[in-house]
């Protein structure tokens, strides 16, 4: 029986360093087998102690972590019956994605997803936003931004242009929206900062180096100006409906 298993981290260690040398690949596909007919069979916690040791065996192997805190995001926290489910298996994600990029530090593939996952995932659900902002005390989004900044900056040292680009743009795209999450909370003054702060980032960084582009960027800085007299306007009108 599993219950009787030494913990996860030790057996993990033990295991692939004393006692499976060359079928540690075979353990492996045995174990990847497990968990998905243990998933069919809604035995979370067994599946979640299985996923632990898989990346134990594995730690460098990258695709383990991002399988993994996937499936627990996506396929394992819609399955739970009640919002707080949901929660626990999301916040196991990411604390396992954490873990991975531990063992895997700067590695870009890792950084992106657990952007993705706070820009993606979280944003579906609510609840999962509100407990984000209660346990980190950011917006999902203001998560997401330095980890798509960070995965930027690991491709322009690596001189990989436009990946590099293609994750700025996810940058700004989580700022973007966390104005807009700041707005439909009503807190007029914060969201008109971030707006402030992603236009001057346009107009001071990307238009300066914008070559093609230059006409784009020009056109959103203009249109991030309009929305900035939008979001004014809106405080005004909610500020005068106010007794």
């Amino acid at each position: 029986p599993f219950e009787t298993l030494p913990p996860a981290d030790y057996l993990g260690v033990y295991m692939a360093n004393t006692v499976l040398g060359g079928f540690k690949p075979l353990i492996v596909d045995y174990l990847w087998l497990k968990v998905e007919n243990l998933q069919k069979d809604k035995q979370y916690s067994t599946v979640l102690a299985l996923l632990t040791i898989i990346a134990k065996l594995q730690p460098r192997l990258t695709a383990v972590w991002s399988y993994n805190a996937y499936h627990m995001l996506y396929n394992l926290s819609i399955q739970a019956t009640t919002p707080e489910g949901r929660w626990r298996w999301v916040e196991q994600g990411l604390k396992y994605m954490e873990e991975g990029l531990a063992h895997n530090p700067d590695h870009p593939y890792l950084m992106s997803y657990l952007a993705f996952f706070y820009f993606h995932r979280i944003p579906q659900d609510k609840y999962l936003m509100q407990q984000v902002e209660k346990t980190m005390h950011r917006s999902t989004y203001l998560m997401a931004a330095p980890w798509y900044h960070k995965t930027m900056e690991v491709f322009q040292a690596h001189k990989a242009g436009d990946w590099a680009y293609s994750y700025e743009i996810m940058y700004l795209a989580s700022r973007y929206f966390h104005a807009f999450d700041l707005l439909e909370q009503r807190r007029f003054d914060e969201a008109i900062a971030e707006m402030n702060a992603l236009r001057e980032y346009i107009n001071t960084i990307l238009i300066p180096r914008a070559g093609p582009d230059y006409n784009r960027w020009t056109s959103v800085a203009a249109g991030y100006a309009e929305l900035i007299k939008l979001f004014k306007q809106e405080k005004a009108l909610t500020l005068s409906s106010q007794p």
